[in-house]
């Protein structure tokens, strides 16, 4: 969720097939993968990150998506980042990676700029170069006018000045996702609707991929209206088929299962099977992942203060989402959250972020530790978005994920280097139109350097490298 502007705030993985039994491997070799690497990271020591940033970028603006996607086809992952925010416009930006490096000013900036607000990368045409998907929160005319989506489609390895496709309908639109909800191997467009301060709330929106383009209107809306700030694709009920979860303002947060299963995958149900229990939410960020180590699919979902809201971090244990976990330290304005190995142990740690508050990283010991066992050094910017990478590939190695198709869970994160059959990458997933064996090799790391976008004016977007060793 975005920050107002102070004067304002002082008057905001595994396996899954057409059977229902998950696969609890999600994290470092098993009996499913093979490790194609000479050898494997040894445990990297904590604290993954020392107190303060190695990198700081240099461009004026309010940082708000952030992503790690091969933007010019260089086989290595570029660092993509959105302004705007409420703020200002401002444009979408490149830094380019060249030799486990990226330079403090972008490479390349967008010729239009917006109010951005979070981003989704992936092959939306199928042409092998990674496009991005940029939400519109506002439009020109600031809060007065909603805003959309907007598609930069990869033109041969760089991005085109202006949008390819922008939404017919103007929505207010704060976080967008791809994945594939109906596994016919392209990505399909997620949308998290509504604007919580001045607006009324709106239905969340899917778009269907219609050879590489996304037709208006949009093929799915929720049946009730709301005020989302975020949107994931995930396999909830391993009947390896895509759901959708949204995290919400003032409702509670909410699981949208698919209709079909497996081959027959279909649209989301329009009302929700589950919701969060309880009243006073203020979702900010969500993202999932295999915490407890059972094979079911977790969420963990930060809910801000600004508008009344708790504050804290919660975790929900799949299958049945219950909360199982609350961050125990001081509330604050939560805002990104991530899920992922950061000791190279082979279970999920919790890094979380705030609007002027420290990074803090809840360590997995048999479960989350309820207070950090890491902050950063002081109160940095205001952190927007969470994106991990081994930007050096200091210690990366390859690894061949197997299973039945049509949908496949992958590590995160995972730069995918090829796959047997053509299908479509989504965040965390790969999906194709077979329910035959499917082999995707990855390339993952004990050690992921972690990129954050920040909101405040005036201060740089930041990365935290990893401390961990080579192989």
């Amino acid at each position: 969720m975005r920050a107002l502007p102070l004067l304002l705030l002082l008057a905001a993985g595994c396996p899954a097939g057409d059977s229902a039994t998950p696969d609890s491997d999600t994290q470092g070799p098993g009996p499913g993968d093979s490790d194609t690497g000479d050898s494997l990271p040894p445990d990297a020591a904590w604290p993954p990150y020392s107190r303060d940033p190695g990198w700081e970028s240099s461009d004026d603006g309010y940082g708000t998506g952030a992503a790690w996607a091969d933007i010019d086809g260089d086989g290595t992952l570029d660092l993509v980042i959105a302004y705007g925010n409420d703020m200002e416009p401002g444009p979408l930006a490149v830094h380019y990676s060249v030799d486990g490096a990226i330079a403090e000013r972008a490479d390349w900036t967008s010729e239009g700029d917006a109010y951005h607000g979070h981003i989704a990368v992936g092959d939306v045409d199928g042409d092998g170069f990674t496009d991005v998907v940029t939400a519109l929160f506002i439009g020109p005319a600031g809060f007065d006018s909603p805003g959309g989506l907007a598609l930069y489609l990869n033109e041969g390895g760089t991005l085109p000045d202006n949008p390819s496709w922008q939404t017919g309908e103007e929505i207010y639109c704060f976080s967008v996702a791809l994945g594939d909800i109906d596994n016919d191997g392209d990505l399909d467009l997620a949308a998290a609707t509504g604007e919580p301060y001045y607006h009324d709330p709106e239905p969340d929106l899917l778009w269907l991929n219609q050879g590489g383009w996304f037709d208006d209107p949009p093929a799915w809306q929720s049946q009730d209206a709301s005020w989302s700030m975020d949107v994931a694709f995930l396999d909830a009920d391993a009947d390896g088929a895509m759901d959708l979860v949204f995290a919400r303002q003032d409702s509670p947060h909410a699981l949208y299962l698919n209709q079909g299963s497996g081959l027959a995958a279909s649209l989301p149900q329009s009302s929700p099977a589950w919701e969060s229990e309880g009243t006073g939410y203020e979702g900010n960020t969500v993202d999932f992942g295999d915490v407890d180590g059972d094979g079911w699919l977790d969420l963990v979902i930060s809910d801000n203060m600004q508008l009344g809201g708790p504050g804290t971090v919660s975790l929900y244990s799949g299958p049945d989402l219950e909360r199982s976990w609350e961050s125990a330290d001081e509330p604050a304005y939560q805002s990104a959250v991530g899920l992922v190995d950061l000791d190279d142990d082979g279970d999920l740690d919790l890094a979380a972020g705030s609007w002027w508050g420290a990074l803090r990283l809840y360590r997995n010991r048999e479960g989350l530790d309820s207070e950090p066992s890491y902050t950063s050094a002081s109160a940095l910017p205001v952190m927007e978005a969470f994106a991990f990478h081994d930007l050096d590939g200091g210690s990366a190695w390859e690894r061949d994920i197997q299973g039945d198709g049509p949908l496949l869970a992958l590590p995160r994160p995972c730069q995918v280097v090829a796959t047997s059959v053509p299908g479509a990458v989504g965040d965390g997933w790969f999906s194709a139109p077979t329910d035959q064996p499917v082999q995707v090799t990855c390339r993952v790391s004990g050690a992921p350097d972690l990129a954050i976008s920040d909101w405040n004016f005036g201060r740089g977007n930041l990365l935290f490298e990893h401390q961990g060793e080579s192989p």
